[in-house]
């Protein structure tokens, strides 16, 4: 048996203030507090709420045996953050962690791509959406998902960043827009002519809508485009192309970046993309808000 003080009886009003915590000393954004809350409610009901060697023992048990080690990993990430900050505010008097070997082995693991072939059907299959679109309210809706493919395609936005753009990221006069990741790290890209005009067109059609909400892509009601919507786009246009699997915004990002890297520099590459690390180590480097890159040439 353990010692008592390695115990620890912690309920939701715990959990809430190392969130509340980590919003406002962290800058988290809210899927990553959401995910928080989830693995610690899970944590909980899973042990009771105590706090020791063999509860988490048994619990990485479960994990291993629930979920794959990539997930299993974050939910213990989550614990961990959770104790230490315990430890500090002095609900416990011992980190449980400090003595146990919590490793979790990640097999390597390679994004999933597609070809230039399937991307160029894709924005075919818009396009055709497009042109033969067979009322007003078809043909304005299948624009703005053209403009939106071409710009994810071009620049390998993540879908977050796509959902979040607004008018004032972009600059009609030089080409150039700039996105602001979850982490505030921001990029500019210089955009192709073929894609700047589509998005004109887009603007031009919407242009009362979108200064009034001031975001640049907009449902059917007038409001941001939600990160949803734009992946369930995706899915319906793959679906009228040659290709069979599943593809998503994600796949469309690794795709662009995996046809990058057979022509530029990686760290070239890494700024493209806002990837922090070079090859998912802890090293970071530092962009400068000044770099613009450019956008991938449509053929």
């Amino acid at each position: 048996m353990l010692p008592i003080e390695m115990q620890c009886d912690f309920d939701f009003e715990d959990v809430n203030a190392f969130i509340e915590k980590c919003e406002a000393s962290n800058k988290l954004n809210a899927k990553t507090l959401k995910a928080y809350g989830f693995d610690l409610k899970e944590y909980s009901d899973f042990s009771g709420g105590i706090l020791n060697v063999d509860s988490i023992s048994d619990y990485i048990k479960y994990l291993h045996e629930k979920f794959t080690p990539s997930t299993a990993r974050r939910k213990l990430v989550s614990l961990r953050l959770f104790t230490n900050h315990l430890l500090e505010i002095g609900i416990i008097e011992d980190n449980p962690f400090n003595k146990m070997n919590t490793v979790v082995k990640i097999p390597p693991s390679y994004p999933q791509s597609v070809t230039s072939e399937t991307i160029q059907e894709l924005l075919a299959a818009a396009d055709s959406n497009y042109e033969n679109a067979p009322t007003e309210y078809q043909k304005n809706a299948a624009l703005r998902n053209l403009a939106l493919l071409k710009l994810i395609v071009s620049t390998g936005l993540k879908v977050s960043e796509t959902s979040r753009l607004n008018i004032e990221n972009v600059d009609w006069k030089n080409n150039i827009i700039t996105t602001t990741d979850s982490a505030k790290q921001k990029r500019a890209f210089k955009i192709d002519d073929d894609v700047m005009t589509t998005l004109k067109i887009y603007y031009e059609r919407f242009k009362p809508e979108i200064e009034q909400n001031e975001c640049f892509f907009i449902n059917r009601f007038n409001n941001r485009l939600s990160e949803q919507s734009i992946r369930f786009m995706v899915k319906k246009y793959i679906a009228e192309t040659n290709y069979s699997g599943h593809v998503t915004p994600k796949i469309l990002r690794h795709s662009i970046i995996k046809m990058l890297l057979e022509d530029n520099e990686v760290r070239y590459v890494q700024g493209f993309s806002g990837h922090k690390s070079v090859i998912s180590t802890e090293r970071y480097v530092e962009f400068s808000d000044e770099i613009v890159y450019t956008a991938i040439k449509l053929k």
